[in-house]
């Protein structure tokens, strides 16, 4: 049973963007699925209704430095 659901959201995969739930048990991504197609149990639900989900993206955007900001040049943490 998944520990987590975001529910709802516009979930965007390699294969496009559908309305989807996301389930996740301990650190994983364990299933996506249609809304109401899976049971969310006990789980801690997420209403993500109105949102992008980009499941496993890591700060799918950013800026690493430029040429006014030569001080971010590299991609160091």
């Amino acid at each position: 049973m998944a520990d987590i659901v975001i529910a709802g959201g516009l979930v965007v995969t390699p294969n496009g963007a559908d309305k989807l739930d996301v389930f996740i048990t301990g650190e994983s991504i364990s299933a996506v699925a249609a809304p109401g197609m899976m049971d969310h149990g006990d789980a801690r639900v997420i209403d993500a209704t109105g949102k992008i989900v980009v499941p496993g993206g890591v700060e799918p955007h950013a800026h690493i430095g430029g040429p006014r900001q030569p001080e971010r040049s590299g991609a160091e943490p």
